[in-house]
């Protein structure tokens, strides 16, 4: 094609773009005369028209429907209050409910650019858990308990609260931090060295007080001195590492209350630990014991006070938050673990 013809076809282009617009501006313009037109006039107009402007609101000061139509912030005021109800007046005649939806049916299309039928839903934001979200949905699909605290930065907050997905937004860090916990997560779930030396979780619930049935491992004051037992069940004979995890609680500074901790089976003591403030996330008391099949052992943690505090410092407690025993401890029964059996149950 000719540079030439080139040209002419696009002149014609835009001469037949300058014929139709003044078909689609004389469509508009009869829209509104036939329809919003007598709306205005019946009811806006002996006030804000023909040389009245009460409240300095003039509506016919334009040359004509396009740039009426431009002027957001005039038909944005003819909008509040017709929609309000505060126009007209209430001692002048009042449009019916269908005028009254078709004058800011039209202000919405024309003006704010509205389309009811296809609503803009504005920008979509993308989501994300937050961390205990995240935690909460490893261990559900896994049955992996992943240390988010550990692994991730505190969420932010918006009005109070870590779920809102404006501020969980994810930084280049973060998303490291995220394919890091990922790698994590799948070595803890997929054994991929076969069977292991099985772990067996001892629910802290189940020790208790004979003398106080509210005492729990979950909060043992060190004021008082005080025994909790329990029977947990075992899966096999023989040598175990028992893993007690717990942690100081009562005061976020120094203290010089102390108190002692100890293990006992069948009354036997195992091991002991002193206690004083520490702010340490884990703290470990750890020793190897004989156990048997069954529910025929007696697991007992004794704290005996120690130094009391002093005037102005806090009373402390210890809190247990977990409690294993590893073992058979010479191999006789290996296992995968649980995690694996949760997502491969067959092996």
């Amino acid at each position: 094609m000719s540079p030439a013809v080139a040209g002419w076809r696009g002149v014609a282009a835009a001469l037949l773009a300058v014929a139709m617009q003044p078909e689609e501006i004389r469509a508009q313009e009869a829209d509104f005369d036939k329809s919003i037109e007598p709306i205005l006039a019946e009811f806006c107009y002996d006030c804000h028209a023909d040389g009245a402007d009460k409240g300095d609101f003039v509506m016919d000061a334009f040359p004509n429907l396009d740039e009426r139509l431009k002027d957001r912030e005039h038909w944005l005021k003819v909008w509040e209050n017709m929609r309000s109800a505060l126009m007209p007046p209430a001692k002048k005649p009042q449009p019916d409910d269908a005028q009254r939806r078709a004058l800011l049916a039209f202000i919405e299309r024309k003006v704010f650019g509205l389309d009811p039928k296809n609503p803009d839903p504005g920008r979509v934001t993308i989501r994300r858990l937050n961390r205990e979200e995240y935690r909460n949905t490893i261990k559900d699909l896994f049955a992996v308990d992943f240390d988010v605290d550990e692994a991730f930065p505190p969420d932010d907050t918006g009005y109070g609260f870590d779920t809102i997905g404006d501020v969980l937004s994810i930084s280049p860090l973060l998303m490291e931090k995220y394919l890091e916990a990922a790698a994590d997560v799948v070595e803890k779930a997929v054994s991929v060295e076969g069977p292991k030396i099985p772990t067996q979780w001892i629910a802290v619930e189940q020790f208790k007080d004979p003398e106080s049935e509210k005492a729990s491992l979950k909060w043992v004051p060190f004021e008082k001195a005080r025994t909790l037992k329990a029977k947990p069940w075992i899966d096999h004979d023989g040598e175990y590492q028992v893993r007690v995890e717990f942690a100081i609680r009562g005061s976020d500074e120094a203290s010089s209350h102390s108190a002692n901790l100890s293990l006992h089976l069948d009354g036997q003591k195992l091991t002991e630990r002193m206690l004083g403030w520490d702010n340490a996330k884990v703290l470990v008391l750890q020793t190897n014991a004989k156990l048997t099949r069954g529910k025929d052992h007696e697991i007992s943690f004794s704290i005996e006070p120690g130094e009391p505090p002093q005037p102005g410092e806090k009373e402390l407690a210890v809190r247990v938050d977990k409690i294993t025993a590893y073992g058979p401890l010479d191999g006789s029964v290996k296992e995968y673990p649980r995690e694996f059996q949760h997502i491969f149950p067959d092996g």
